[in-house]
């Protein structure tokens, strides 16, 4: 088997979504920490994926059955779809 000690971003950028869903495997994270510790393309995406995380998870709440929905009022979500809908329109 061959070890690469440098990964490509594309799959630092898996493993970094990865990360962010399951426990990496000891080899798998120490590959990606030597990447993020080199790439500052990888690093910056890294600390937005977990600010996104953290975002949504303070949204969620669970409700009666135990199941996680977002929690946002009728006014966050109005503006959220302007939002999305403005940059449909303007990519």
């Amino acid at each position: 088997m061959k070890l690469k000690l440098f990964h490509n971003c594309k799959e630092a950028t898996l493993l970094i979504s990865k990360r962010e869903e399951t426990e990496l495997s000891f080899a798998e994270n120490f590959f990606l920490r030597i990447h993020i510790l080199y790439c500052k393309f990888c690093r910056s995406f890294s600390k937005q994926s977990r600010l996104l995380k953290q975002s949504l998870l303070s949204l969620n709440q669970k409700n009666e059955k135990g199941e996680y929905t977002l929690n946002l009022s009728d006014e966050k979500r109005a503006l959220l779809k302007k939002e999305i809908e403005r940059h449909l329109k303007n990519p």
